[in-house]
């Protein structure tokens, strides 16, 4: 460290110019120190009054007296660190116990110096932290209670998470969300996948009113179409015009595609007039929430940032529906980036009470099927979005395994976690939409072939059913007459 420069003598001040001495004073001594300023006090004292007062001694005095007043002003925990030396002078930074009170910054500060630092408090930090989730609202005590929860909680769970988890299986020996392998083994995998056989309804007729064929089943519809009661085209009709009617109020369409849907509705009148019939979703209209990519229509995501967003490719699960003879009518909300049920164009209600929302990010499939604005629809979970618009809006919804359905060309959240499942108005039309889009692709890595048993063939009585206080009795005693056990 170089000495401080001799100082040019200089004529006595005038009464006037005083203040701006003593400023120019402390700077100096601020820039041209001793080591600390602890230290230049102490050989303050060690050599007590040499030196006149317009020589060298003198500065030293008046510098080592201007340092101990500053030194002193400041609380007792306040302590100097020295940064680095390069640059024309020494600087050092003064810091409390919790706060930086203040810094003589310097163009350049190596790592190794940075860490020399006393680190700001966990509680200062994470107050910080909370205003990026918009709860900057908690005091200290709070921010304290959760800093102690997290430490002896939280962070000795994770510990010991990470131990018990085990790597081979892609870690479902031991399963953990702080573990991850898309990989499956071997004997997870399933060569061949069947179809379930599908129930056979009877005595199907069409209503004379378009709003019963509206809330009919996705089994009924089917049935509609394979007895030629009814064409796709019409049903497209119908769920086009209910869709334009009641979106208005729902905020529950974000794309409809109108022009595919008639394309995809001829095709499959087309087909079954060459006597080629594709299965109980062949010509029925759907949804799909848009996070789901399809060519030559938006795919916004919800977020305003990507509202006209086109990526042209077909997600795998578009791609079943469309070969199972589908018919695509809309693209459905999603709330922004798939959370919660709020999007660019305005917030998704609940069809049963208007002046509710329909939550989740699934919040357009959901409201969607509940108000026969179509009879199925695509949403997503990472966790609570296919369940909880499903119980608000009053639908039947199926969340898979994870892997079952594979996510090619949709929007993730989170990799370990995301979901595809139908929502539906009945079990059964969960079965069968769910058996059209599983199914493994090679643009998932996580997706796998799931055996599955039929459910249309479970022998109920042998089954073991349980139920909560406040179930509906009348199902129970069904199921109990069944002889199933419960």
């Amino acid at each position: 460290m170089r000495p401080p420069r001799r100082p040019r003598p200089t004529p006595p001040p005038s009464s006037s110019s005083r203040p701006l001495l003593h400023l120019l004073v402390v700077v100096s001594v601020l820039c041209f120190a001793t080591p600390a300023p602890a230290a230049a006090v102490a050989a303050a004292a060690a050599t007590g009054g040499t030196g006149g007062a317009g020589g060298e001694g003198g500065v030293i005095r008046t510098r080592t007296a201007a340092v101990a007043r500053f030194a002193m002003a400041w609380p007792s925990k306040c302590k100097w660190l020295p940064l680095p030396t390069s640059g024309r002078c020494p600087s050092y930074t003064l810091v409390s116990k919790y706060h930086k009170i203040w810094k003589d910054t310097k163009p350049f500060i190596s790592a190794k110096d940075v860490l020399k630092k006393e680190p700001i408090s966990d509680v200062i930090a994470l107050k910080d932290s909370m205003k990026y989730f918009d709860a900057a609202f908690f005091n200290d005590s709070k921010l304290r209670e959760m800093q102690d929860g997290a430490k002896e909680f939280n962070v000795p769970a994770f510990r010991e998470n990470r131990k018990l988890v085990a790597s081979e299986n892609g870690g479902l020996h031991n399963p953990s969300v702080l573990l991850f392998k898309s990989s499956w083994s071997s004997d997870s995998m399933t060569s061949e996948t069947r179809s379930f056989e599908y129930p056979r309804v009877s005595s199907v007729h069409r209503p004379t009113n378009d709003e019963d064929i509206a809330f009919m089943s996705v089994i009924e519809l089917g049935e509609l179409i394979r007895t030629k009661q009814i064409t796709s085209c019409e049903l497209t009709d119908i769920f086009l015009m209910r869709l334009k009617r009641y979106n208005p109020v729902l905020e529950a369409v974000v794309t409809y595609t109108e022009d595919l849907a008639y394309k995809q509705a001829k095709e499959a009148d087309d087909l079954l007039a060459q006597g080629k019939y594709l299965g109980p979703l062949h010509g029925i209209p759907y949804g799909l929430k848009d996070i789901i990519a399809v060519p030559h229509y938006k795919t916004t995501w919800g977020s305003r940032t990507f509202k006209n967003q086109v990526i042209d490719s077909e997600a795998y699960v578009y791609k079943r529906l469309k070969s199972a003879g589908a018919v695509l009518v809309a693209k459905l909300v999603t709330g922004s980036l798939a959370y919660d049920d709020i999007w660019f164009g305005g917030r998704t209600r609940n069809p049963w009470n208007i002046e509710e929302f329909s939550t989740g990010s699934s919040a357009g499939p959901a409201a969607s099927t509940s108000a026969g604005m179509v009879p199925f629809a695509i949403g997503s979970e990472t966790a609570g979005s296919i369940t909880y618009p499903a119980a608000r809006c009053g639908v039947t919804a199926l969340r898979p395994t994870f892997g079952t359905v594979a996510r090619t060309d949709v929007m993730s959240i989170s990799e370990s976690l995301d979901k595809l499942g139908p929502f539906c108005r009945s079990a059964v039309d969960c079965a069968i939409v769910l058996d059209a889009i599983r199914g493994k692709d090679a643009g998932d890595p996580s997706s796998r072939e799931v055996a599955l048993g039929d459910p249309f063939h479970v022998d109920i009585t042998k089954l073991t059913v349980g139920y909560l206080d406040d179930a509906e009795m009348e199902v129970v005693h069904v199921l109990s007459s069944k002889a199933g056990r419960t």
